[in-house]
Protein backbone atom coordinates (compact mmCIF):
# COMPACT_ATOMS: atom_id res chain seq x y z
CA UNK A 1 0.00 0.00 0.00
CA UNK A 2 2.94 2.45 0.84
CA UNK A 3 4.96 1.30 -2.24
CA UNK A 4 1.96 2.12 -4.18
CA UNK A 5 1.16 5.61 -2.88
CA UNK A 6 4.91 6.53 -2.78
CA UNK A 7 4.49 5.39 -7.37
CA UNK A 8 0.74 7.43 -7.72
CA UNK A 9 3.05 10.22 -5.94
CA UNK A 10 5.86 10.47 -7.97
CA UNK A 11 3.65 9.72 -10.87
CA UNK A 12 1.92 12.99 -10.05
CA UNK A 13 5.20 14.65 -9.47
CA UNK A 14 6.49 13.97 -12.75
CA UNK A 15 3.01 14.82 -14.59
CA UNK A 16 3.66 18.54 -12.87
CA UNK A 17 7.20 18.52 -14.45
CA UNK A 18 5.72 18.03 -17.84
CA UNK A 19 2.94 20.31 -18.14
CA UNK A 20 5.48 23.16 -16.95
CA UNK A 21 7.81 22.07 -19.45
CA UNK A 22 5.46 21.67 -22.28
CA UNK A 23 3.66 25.46 -21.24
CA UNK A 24 7.14 26.97 -21.68
CA UNK A 25 8.12 25.23 -24.93
CA UNK A 26 4.30 26.17 -26.19
CA UNK A 27 4.41 29.59 -24.86
CA UNK A 28 6.90 30.93 -28.03
CA UNK A 29 4.90 29.49 -30.72
CA UNK A 30 1.89 30.21 -29.46
CA UNK A 31 3.19 33.85 -29.17
CA UNK A 32 4.32 34.25 -32.65
CA UNK A 33 1.26 32.90 -33.86
CA UNK A 34 -0.85 35.05 -32.50
CA UNK A 35 1.49 38.18 -33.27
CA UNK A 36 1.52 36.96 -36.73
CA UNK A 37 -2.09 36.90 -36.89
CA UNK A 38 -2.65 40.40 -35.44
CA UNK A 39 0.25 41.88 -37.82
CA UNK A 40 0.05 41.47 -41.62
CA UNK A 41 3.73 42.42 -42.24
CA UNK A 42 5.06 39.81 -39.85
CA UNK A 43 4.82 36.46 -40.88
CA UNK A 44 5.58 33.15 -38.62
CA UNK A 45 9.08 32.17 -38.58
CA UNK A 46 10.44 28.85 -37.21
CA UNK A 47 13.71 30.05 -37.04
CA UNK A 48 12.76 32.46 -34.45
CA UNK A 49 10.99 29.58 -32.13
CA UNK A 50 14.23 27.18 -32.84
CA UNK A 51 16.28 29.72 -31.55
CA UNK A 52 14.15 30.79 -28.39
CA UNK A 53 13.96 26.36 -27.53
CA UNK A 54 17.89 26.73 -27.78
CA UNK A 55 17.84 29.27 -25.36
CA UNK A 56 15.75 26.91 -23.00
CA UNK A 57 17.89 23.89 -23.68
CA UNK A 58 20.12 24.58 -21.24
CA UNK A 59 17.67 25.17 -18.83
CA UNK A 60 16.44 21.46 -19.33
CA UNK A 61 19.26 19.65 -18.97
CA UNK A 62 20.48 21.83 -15.34
CA UNK A 63 16.83 20.73 -14.32
CA UNK A 64 16.95 16.92 -15.40
CA UNK A 65 20.36 16.73 -13.44
CA UNK A 66 18.82 18.45 -10.45
CA UNK A 67 15.94 16.51 -9.98
CA UNK A 68 16.87 12.97 -10.36
CA UNK A 69 20.67 13.32 -9.07
CA UNK A 70 21.28 16.25 -6.86
CA UNK A 71 17.81 16.77 -5.45
CA UNK A 72 17.44 13.05 -4.10
CA UNK A 73 20.88 13.83 -2.15
CA UNK A 74 18.65 16.51 -0.03
CA UNK A 75 15.55 14.79 0.44
CA UNK A 76 16.62 11.18 1.00
CA UNK A 77 20.10 11.04 2.01
CA UNK A 78 20.72 13.60 3.64
CA UNK A 79 23.43 15.00 2.58
CA UNK A 80 23.35 18.08 2.67
CA UNK A 81 26.53 20.03 1.92
CA UNK A 82 27.45 17.49 -1.43
CA UNK A 83 23.98 18.69 -2.32
CA UNK A 84 25.02 22.14 -1.84
CA UNK A 85 28.49 22.15 -3.20
CA UNK A 86 27.28 20.34 -6.35
CA UNK A 87 24.43 22.77 -6.88
CA UNK A 88 26.47 26.02 -6.62
CA UNK A 89 29.30 24.31 -8.60
CA UNK A 90 26.51 23.61 -11.47
CA UNK A 91 25.02 27.33 -11.38
CA UNK A 92 28.54 29.06 -11.31
CA UNK A 93 29.36 26.77 -14.46
CA UNK A 94 26.43 27.71 -16.05
CA UNK A 95 27.11 31.64 -15.39
CA UNK A 96 30.18 31.18 -16.97
CA UNK A 97 28.86 29.49 -19.65
CA UNK A 98 26.10 32.29 -20.33
CA UNK A 99 29.21 34.77 -19.98
CA UNK A 100 31.82 32.68 -22.69
CA UNK A 101 30.52 30.22 -24.75
CA UNK A 102 26.77 30.75 -24.76
CA UNK A 103 25.64 30.54 -28.40
CA UNK A 104 22.86 32.73 -27.52
CA UNK A 105 25.11 35.35 -27.16
CA UNK A 106 25.52 35.91 -31.59
CA UNK A 107 22.76 36.63 -33.41
CA UNK A 108 21.18 33.55 -35.35
CA UNK A 109 21.73 32.71 -38.72
CA UNK A 110 18.53 34.05 -40.08
CA UNK A 111 18.64 36.82 -38.15
CA UNK A 112 22.49 37.99 -38.93
CA UNK A 113 21.06 37.66 -42.30
CA UNK A 114 18.56 39.84 -42.32
CA UNK A 115 20.55 42.74 -40.64
CA UNK A 116 23.04 42.45 -43.43
CA UNK A 117 20.20 42.61 -45.67
CA UNK A 118 19.74 46.13 -43.93
CA UNK A 119 23.04 47.26 -43.60
CA UNK A 120 23.57 46.64 -47.33
CA UNK A 121 20.79 48.70 -48.30
CA UNK A 122 21.20 51.49 -45.72
CA UNK A 123 24.79 51.38 -47.06
CA UNK A 124 23.31 52.12 -51.25
CA UNK A 125 21.50 55.02 -49.54
CA UNK A 126 23.90 56.25 -47.86
CA UNK A 127 26.36 56.36 -51.42
CA UNK A 128 23.25 57.33 -53.55
CA UNK A 129 23.22 60.45 -51.28
CA UNK A 130 26.89 61.45 -51.27
CA UNK A 131 26.22 62.31 -54.86
CA UNK A 132 24.53 65.73 -53.73
CA UNK A 133 26.73 68.49 -52.33
CA UNK A 134 26.85 68.24 -48.57
CA UNK A 135 27.48 71.68 -46.29
CA UNK A 136 30.53 71.71 -44.93
CA UNK A 137 30.75 71.09 -41.39
CA UNK A 138 31.44 73.80 -38.66
CA UNK A 139 35.49 74.62 -38.43
CA UNK A 140 34.83 73.45 -34.41
CA UNK A 141 33.28 70.06 -35.50
CA UNK A 142 34.58 67.40 -33.69
CA UNK A 143 33.41 63.48 -34.71
CA UNK A 144 33.11 61.35 -31.75
CA UNK A 145 34.66 57.85 -31.71
CA UNK A 146 32.85 55.38 -32.18
CA UNK A 147 31.47 53.03 -29.24
CA UNK A 148 32.44 49.72 -28.89
CA UNK A 149 30.24 47.23 -27.12
CA UNK A 150 31.52 45.74 -23.84
CA UNK A 151 33.51 42.84 -23.95
CA UNK A 152 32.40 39.39 -22.82
CA UNK A 153 31.70 38.97 -19.23
CA UNK A 154 29.06 39.04 -16.66
CA UNK A 155 25.95 41.60 -18.02
CA UNK A 156 22.46 41.21 -17.17
CA UNK A 157 21.50 38.66 -19.54
CA UNK A 158 23.93 36.55 -17.74
CA UNK A 159 22.47 37.72 -14.56
CA UNK A 160 19.25 37.16 -14.86
CA UNK A 161 19.57 33.74 -16.62
CA UNK A 162 21.44 32.58 -13.53
CA UNK A 163 18.33 34.01 -11.09
CA UNK A 164 15.98 31.49 -13.43
CA UNK A 165 18.01 28.73 -12.69
CA UNK A 166 18.09 29.54 -8.60
CA UNK A 167 14.51 29.85 -9.22
CA UNK A 168 14.37 26.96 -10.94
CA UNK A 169 15.78 24.45 -8.93
CA UNK A 170 13.82 26.36 -5.71
CA UNK A 171 10.44 25.41 -7.62
CA UNK A 172 11.66 21.94 -8.22
CA UNK A 173 12.74 21.41 -4.40
CA UNK A 174 9.19 23.19 -3.82
CA UNK A 175 7.40 20.73 -5.77
CA UNK A 176 9.19 17.78 -4.35
CA UNK A 177 8.14 18.73 -0.58
CA UNK A 178 4.78 19.31 -1.48
CA UNK A 179 4.82 15.69 -2.75
CA UNK A 180 6.43 14.47 0.45
CA UNK A 181 4.69 16.07 3.20
CA UNK A 182 1.47 14.91 1.57
CA UNK A 183 2.58 11.36 1.07
CA UNK A 184 4.01 11.93 5.04
CA UNK A 185 0.32 13.06 5.52
CA UNK A 186 -1.43 10.31 4.35
CA UNK A 187 1.05 7.64 6.31
CA UNK A 188 -0.26 9.93 9.53
CA UNK A 189 -3.77 9.47 8.53
CA UNK A 190 -2.89 6.01 7.72
CA UNK A 191 -1.53 5.22 10.88
CA UNK A 192 -3.81 7.71 12.93
CA UNK A 193 -6.81 4.90 11.30
CA UNK A 194 -5.31 2.30 12.46
CA UNK A 195 -4.39 3.22 16.15
CA UNK A 196 -8.07 4.01 16.46
CA UNK A 197 -9.32 0.84 15.68
CA UNK A 198 -7.15 -0.42 17.87
CA UNK A 199 -8.24 1.68 20.70
CA UNK A 200 -11.64 1.06 20.05
CA UNK A 201 -11.27 -2.81 19.94
CA UNK A 202 -9.34 -2.65 23.18
CA UNK A 203 -11.87 -0.54 24.65
CA UNK A 204 -14.49 -2.90 23.09
CA UNK A 205 -12.80 -6.48 24.41
CA UNK A 206 -12.52 -4.66 27.71
CA UNK A 207 -16.15 -4.16 28.12
CA UNK A 208 -16.87 -7.62 26.62
CA UNK A 209 -15.76 -9.63 29.08
CA UNK A 210 -17.40 -7.38 32.11
CA UNK A 211 -20.48 -7.75 30.92
CA UNK A 212 -20.53 -11.81 30.69
CA UNK A 213 -18.72 -11.73 33.55
CA UNK A 214 -21.81 -10.41 35.07
CA UNK A 215 -24.32 -11.36 33.69
CA UNK A 216 -23.02 -15.52 34.40
CA UNK A 217 -22.76 -14.28 38.20
CA UNK A 218 -26.53 -13.25 37.57
CA UNK A 219 -27.60 -16.70 35.90
CA UNK A 220 -25.79 -18.55 39.01
CA UNK A 221 -27.94 -16.67 41.72
CA UNK A 222 -30.91 -17.75 39.55
CA UNK A 223 -30.21 -21.70 39.74
CA UNK A 224 -31.13 -22.42 43.23
CA UNK A 225 -34.09 -19.58 43.26
CA UNK A 226 -35.36 -20.57 39.67
CA UNK A 227 -34.58 -22.99 37.63
CA UNK A 228 -37.04 -22.27 34.79
CA UNK A 229 -35.84 -18.61 35.04
CA UNK A 230 -32.01 -19.39 34.50
CA UNK A 231 -32.68 -21.45 31.60
CA UNK A 232 -34.77 -18.77 29.85
CA UNK A 233 -31.60 -16.53 31.22
CA UNK A 234 -29.14 -18.67 29.23
CA UNK A 235 -31.48 -18.57 26.03
CA UNK A 236 -31.45 -14.63 26.16
CA UNK A 237 -27.40 -14.33 27.03
CA UNK A 238 -26.84 -16.13 23.95
CA UNK A 239 -28.80 -13.88 21.96
CA UNK A 240 -27.17 -11.06 23.41
CA UNK A 241 -23.07 -12.71 23.44
CA UNK A 242 -24.13 -13.40 19.54
CA UNK A 243 -24.56 -9.67 19.41
CA UNK A 244 -21.64 -9.44 21.05
CA UNK A 245 -19.46 -11.69 18.92
CA UNK A 246 -20.80 -10.17 15.57
CA UNK A 247 -22.07 -6.75 15.94
CA UNK A 248 -19.50 -5.20 18.10
CA UNK A 249 -16.60 -5.67 15.31
CA UNK A 250 -18.21 -2.69 13.65
CA UNK A 251 -17.75 1.26 14.53
CA UNK A 252 -21.57 1.97 13.82
CA UNK A 253 -24.65 -0.43 13.94
CA UNK A 254 -28.12 0.44 13.47
CA UNK A 255 -29.76 1.72 16.19
CA UNK A 256 -32.61 -0.61 16.29
CA UNK A 257 -29.59 -3.62 17.29
CA UNK A 258 -28.77 -1.78 20.32
CA UNK A 259 -32.00 -0.94 21.74
CA UNK A 260 -32.70 -5.21 21.16
CA UNK A 261 -29.68 -5.62 23.35
CA UNK A 262 -30.70 -3.54 26.20
CA UNK A 263 -34.21 -4.71 25.79
CA UNK A 264 -32.55 -8.05 26.17
CA UNK A 265 -30.37 -7.08 29.56
CA UNK A 266 -33.23 -5.30 31.27
CA UNK A 267 -35.14 -8.54 30.84
CA UNK A 268 -32.17 -10.68 32.34
CA UNK A 269 -31.87 -8.33 35.45
CA UNK A 270 -35.58 -8.52 35.37
CA UNK A 271 -35.02 -12.47 35.88
CA UNK A 272 -33.01 -11.97 38.37
CA UNK A 273 -34.36 -9.53 41.16
CA UNK A 274 -38.09 -9.00 42.60
CA UNK A 275 -40.35 -5.88 40.85
CA UNK A 276 -41.11 -5.15 44.62
CA UNK A 277 -37.70 -4.46 45.17
CA UNK A 278 -36.17 -3.35 42.29
CA UNK A 279 -38.34 -1.51 40.39
CA UNK A 280 -37.28 -1.03 36.59
CA UNK A 281 -38.98 1.77 33.65
CA UNK A 282 -37.81 1.27 30.30
CA UNK A 283 -38.46 3.94 28.03
CA UNK A 284 -37.47 2.52 24.26
CA UNK A 285 -38.54 3.42 20.38
CA UNK A 286 -40.58 0.68 19.21
CA UNK A 287 -38.58 -1.75 16.91
CA UNK A 288 -41.35 -2.24 15.15
CA UNK A 289 -41.78 1.47 13.62
CA UNK A 290 -38.93 1.90 11.41
CA UNK A 291 -39.83 5.14 10.36
CA UNK A 292 -38.74 6.29 14.08
CA UNK A 293 -35.93 4.55 14.61
CA UNK A 294 -33.00 5.69 12.46
CA UNK A 295 -29.31 6.36 12.32
CA UNK A 296 -26.24 4.12 13.63
CA UNK A 297 -24.41 4.08 17.08
CA UNK A 298 -21.44 2.58 18.30
CA UNK A 299 -22.13 -0.99 19.41
CA UNK A 300 -22.19 -1.39 23.63
CA UNK A 301 -22.63 1.98 24.42
CA UNK A 302 -25.14 2.26 26.51
CA UNK A 303 -24.82 -0.86 28.25
CA UNK A 304 -22.27 0.38 30.19
CA UNK A 305 -24.23 2.65 31.82
CA UNK A 306 -27.33 0.48 32.20
CA UNK A 307 -24.60 -2.02 34.48
CA UNK A 308 -23.37 0.70 36.38
CA UNK A 309 -26.73 1.85 37.34
CA UNK A 310 -27.99 -2.25 38.20
CA UNK A 311 -24.22 -2.74 39.72
CA UNK A 312 -24.38 0.37 41.97
CA UNK A 313 -27.89 1.41 42.49
CA UNK A 314 -29.37 -2.25 43.73
CA UNK A 315 -29.90 -2.35 47.34
CA UNK A 316 -31.05 -5.42 49.21
CA UNK A 317 -32.87 -3.74 52.26
CA UNK A 318 -34.53 -0.80 50.20
CA UNK A 319 -36.67 -0.33 46.88
CA UNK A 320 -34.30 0.35 43.74
CA UNK A 321 -35.76 3.06 41.02
CA UNK A 322 -33.87 2.35 37.80
CA UNK A 323 -34.88 4.15 34.88
CA UNK A 324 -34.07 3.88 31.48
CA UNK A 325 -34.59 5.91 28.06
CA UNK A 326 -33.57 6.50 24.31
CA UNK A 327 -35.20 9.68 22.60
CA UNK A 328 -34.81 10.68 19.20
CA UNK A 329 -35.80 13.68 17.42
CA UNK A 330 -34.52 14.64 13.79
CA UNK A 331 -30.81 14.54 14.27
CA UNK A 332 -29.72 13.47 17.54
CA UNK A 333 -30.30 10.91 20.37
CA UNK A 334 -30.42 11.26 24.04
CA UNK A 335 -30.20 8.73 26.67
CA UNK A 336 -30.99 8.62 29.99
CA UNK A 337 -29.95 6.50 32.55
CA UNK A 338 -31.67 7.22 36.39
CA UNK A 339 -30.70 5.32 39.69
CA UNK A 340 -31.43 5.62 43.09
CA UNK A 341 -28.24 5.10 44.84
CA UNK A 342 -27.79 2.50 47.37
CA UNK A 343 -27.47 3.62 51.25
CA UNK A 344 -25.65 0.85 51.44
CA UNK A 345 -22.14 0.77 50.40
CA UNK A 346 -21.20 -1.24 47.30
CA UNK A 347 -18.25 -3.54 47.91
CA UNK A 348 -18.37 -4.75 44.01
CA UNK A 349 -15.08 -3.32 42.10
CA UNK A 350 -14.12 -3.76 38.67
CA UNK A 351 -16.15 -2.08 35.65
CA UNK A 352 -14.68 0.16 32.92
CA UNK A 353 -15.96 3.65 34.21
CA UNK A 354 -16.88 6.53 32.32
CA UNK A 355 -12.98 7.28 31.47
CA UNK A 356 -13.11 4.55 29.15
CA UNK A 357 -16.39 5.06 28.04
CA UNK A 358 -15.24 9.57 27.58
CA UNK A 359 -12.37 8.22 25.58
CA UNK A 360 -14.20 5.98 23.58
CA UNK A 361 -16.64 8.98 22.76
CA UNK A 362 -13.85 11.40 22.19
CA UNK A 363 -12.39 8.93 19.38
CA UNK A 364 -15.62 7.75 17.75
CA UNK A 365 -17.05 11.67 17.56
CA UNK A 366 -14.49 14.23 18.55
CA UNK A 367 -16.53 17.11 20.43
CA UNK A 368 -20.15 16.23 18.90
CA UNK A 369 -21.36 14.44 21.49
CA UNK A 370 -22.19 15.90 25.18
CA UNK A 371 -22.16 13.29 28.53
CA UNK A 372 -23.52 15.08 31.74
CA UNK A 373 -23.66 13.11 34.95
CA UNK A 374 -25.29 14.72 38.02
CA UNK A 375 -25.05 13.42 41.34
CA UNK A 376 -27.39 14.19 44.31
CA UNK A 377 -27.72 12.00 47.59
CA UNK A 378 -30.24 9.72 46.70
CA UNK A 379 -30.25 9.44 42.77
CA UNK A 380 -27.39 9.51 39.78
CA UNK A 381 -28.00 10.30 36.68
CA UNK A 382 -26.54 10.41 32.90
CA UNK A 383 -27.21 12.03 29.81
CA UNK A 384 -25.58 11.15 26.54
CA UNK A 385 -26.15 13.30 23.40
CA UNK A 386 -25.07 11.94 20.41
CA UNK A 387 -25.70 12.70 16.57
CA UNK A 388 -27.64 10.45 14.23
Amino acid sequence: MKLESRSYNNIKEHFVYIILWTVTFLAPVLSLYISSKSDSEMSFDWHHVLFVWETYIPFLILFLIHNFLLAPMLLYQRRKILYFVLTISMVILFAIFKCTIDPTNERPHHLAHQAAHFDKKNNDSFRHDMSFPREPMPPDFKREPPRHMPPNGINHRAISSVVMLILLFGMNMGVKFYVRDEDARKRMEEMEHESLQQQLAYLKYQISPHFFMNTLNNIHALVDINPEQAKSSIVVLSKMMRYLLYESNHEMIPLEREILFINNYVALMRMRFSEDKVHIRLNMPDLNDHSTICGSVPPVMFVCFVENAFKHGISYLHQTNIDISILLSEEHLTFICINTKAPEKNQEKGGVGLVNVRRRLDLIYQERYDLQTKETDDEYQVTLTLPI
